[in-house]
């Protein structure tokens, strides 16, 4: 036992940052590690140097081929070609959108003055609201009552009215609860 302990003694040390002995394995690791490092570096050097002859190649190959001249010329044509054919579509929209406007701004009359800076679908919504005509009932209702024909009805037929889409039954159901009928 104590041959092995002096063999383990005798082998070479070196210090680590952090205090510690190296081993003389760890030592050749550290080298090889170092060595690698360098390599990765040229390596890394040669390959951005490469990367730039590529780019200044590929540059005076375009030059001297004035391909980029040519690409942009066709895509200019391409482009004045899109919108040659798109120019009638807006022109068409605009054409339209001008005749709605002054269609609803004559349907407006006097009023027109106060909505002409709103865009065509704003004044389409107020040129509908303003000039919808009301139906004025022949037969006075009987206030306070509701609607006909709901005011036998209970909450259920109600809701089963509305279920199947009755407006009138909604608004039976809104009235009663404004009146605090349960």
């Amino acid at each position: 036992m104590g041959d092995e302990t002096t063999t383990v003694e005798s082998q070479e040390t070196t210090e680590t940052p952090q205090g510690g002995d190296l081993s003389p394995e760890a030592k050749g690791l550290l080298k090889d590690l170092q060595a690698e490092r360098e390599r990765r570096k040229e390596t890394e050097q040669r390959l951005l140097e490469i990367e730039k002859a590529q780019k200044e190649a590929e540059q005076k190959r375009l030059e001297e081929q004035e391909q980029y001249k040519t690409l942009y010329e066709q895509e200019k044509e391409a482009r004045a070609q899109e919108v040659a054919e798109l120019k009638p579509l807006a022109e068409q929209w605009t054409g339209y959108n001008e005749k709605r406007r002054a269609e609803l701004l004559e349907t407006l009359g006097d009023d027109a003055t106060s909505f002409q800076n709103l865009g065509l679908a704003e004044l389409e919504v107020v040129a509908s609201k303003l000039t919808t005509k009301r139906e004025i009932p022949t037969e006075p209702g009987r206030p306070g009552r509701g609607a006909p024909g709901y005011e036998g009805m209970g909450w259920a037929d109600l809701s089963a009215a509305i279920a199947r889409g009755d407006m009138k039954a909604r608004d039976e159901i809104h009235r009663r609860n404004k009146l605090g009928i349960r």
